[in-house]
């Protein structure tokens, strides 16, 4: 009998990047186009603990945050053919950055903090971290955090810039990004 190639794809896609950069909208999309399961870490801290993420911060402080997302990412990473957008944070800290990267395919959606700033401040969702601060503060601590994490993104097997995606065709412009990559691709 001959033997033939066997093309197997890691069964986990990990979605990296800061605040507001778009890595739920991301991750629901390129969930969808795979038939795969979905799961925004966040969504599933506040379904876990029945605790806002802002009332965590408040209660627990950042450290005890993160002990709960690190839980959290242990038990999702279990399952199979999953999109996981993280918190921004999460490759920071705990030693999540190595899990995800042993575990599947890790993208870092990057944009610059001005950009992420201006989508920040027209969502609807409570940014911790930023609370109480006028624009040019939210810029200069989103430029403060991003240098500090950067050199965790950055071990992404890719980087999308998000300030450039078409939106509208996000999932058709990644794909390929995934198809063409060898970390993607295992031929045994």
């Amino acid at each position: 009998m001959k033997e033939s190639n066997i093309v197997m794809y890691p069964n986990k896609i990990f979605v990296w990047g800061m605040m507001g950069v778009g890595k739920s909208t991301v991750g629901r999309k390129l969930a969808k186009k795979l038939d795969w399961k979905f799961y925004d870490l966040d969504e599933q801290i506040v379904k876990r603990t029945g605790e806002s993420i802002e009332d965590i911060f408040e209660m627990q402080g950042e450290s005890g945050f993160r002990t709960i997302e690190s839980d959290v990412l242990t038990d999702l990473i279990q399952d199979i053919d999953v999109v996981i957008s993280t918190g921004g944070g999460t490759p920071c800290f705990n030693d999540n950055d190595h899990l995800m990267l042993t575990s599947g395919i890790c993208v870092w959606l990057d944009a610059p903090p001005k950009f992420l700033q201006s989508r920040v401040k027209n969502s609807m969702q409570i940014r911790p971290l930023l609370r109480g601060l006028n624009d040019e503060e939210q810029i200069q601590v989103l430029n403060d955090l991003l240098a500090k994490r950067t050199c965790y993104y950055e071990q992404a097997a890719l980087k999308v810039s998000a300030k450039n995606f078409d939106q509208k065709n996000l999932t058709e412009q990644l794909l390929p990004l995934f198809k063409n990559n060898p970390r993607f691709i295992i031929k045994d």
